[in-house]
Parts: C-alpha cells; sequence; structure tokens
C-alpha cells in the first residue's frame, strides 16, 4: 500500500536503470535522500537477488517498509541476495530499502 511504501515513491527519482529486465518479478529502483529503494512487484519468497552493481556497501543496512529490523544481505557471484522474511506487508509490491550509512 501506499501507506507503507510511500517513502519509496513520492519525492523519490528513478535510479540509473529504472528496472530489471528478465527478472521473474518485477523490480524497480527509485532513489531517496540516503536511501536507494528496491522495489519487487509482488512476493519473493526465500532470497531475492539483484545485480551487484546497485549502490550498497558493507556499512549498508537493509529494510523492508512495514518491518521493524535489517534484513540479512550478502554479496556473492556478482549478486546481491537480500534474505526475505516469511511474512510480506504487501501482496503488491515490498520495498527493500538500502540506508546508505557513512
Amino acid at each position: 500500500s501506499l501507506k507503507v511504501n510511500g517513502p519509496a515513491i513520492y519525492g523519490s527519482t528513478p535510479w540509473v536503470r529504472a528496472e530489471e529486465e528478465g527478472s521473474p518479478l518485477g523490480i524497480r529502483y527509485t532513489v531517496t535522500p540516503g536511501k536507494f529503494n528496491i522495489i519487487a512487484l509482488g512476493k519473493p519468497t526465500g532470497t531475492l537477488s539483484v545485480p551487484g552493481d546497485i549502490p550498497i556497501s558493507a556499512t549498508s543496512r537493509v529494510r523492508l517498509l512495514g518491518t521493524s529490523g535489517s534484513l540479512r544481505w550478502t554479496r556473492r557471484d556478482g549478486k546481491i541476495n537480500i534474505t526475505v522474511p516469511s511474512s510480506l506487508p504487501s501482496d503488491i509490491a515490498n520495498v527493500f530499502t538500502v540506508d546508505w550509512i557513512r
């Protein structure tokens, strides 16, 4: 819902690559001040994998909007793999936010 996912939409700009071609889920990217947003259309399960060129560093924290706490993520074989919680806030779209911590 926009109540949960609005922070990744309102006042955002598309990233240089606005969407991920060929993903089984529709994946969109937006940028808001201090954050990079990965918008997964639908309900990903298990692990969400995106290309490793997204702006994320070892000090970045990944969160799922509408939930509390940070998610586990790894960089392997040129991909960023985010562990998806078993319960998601939306059936339509879920936003994984990368907080840029300096």
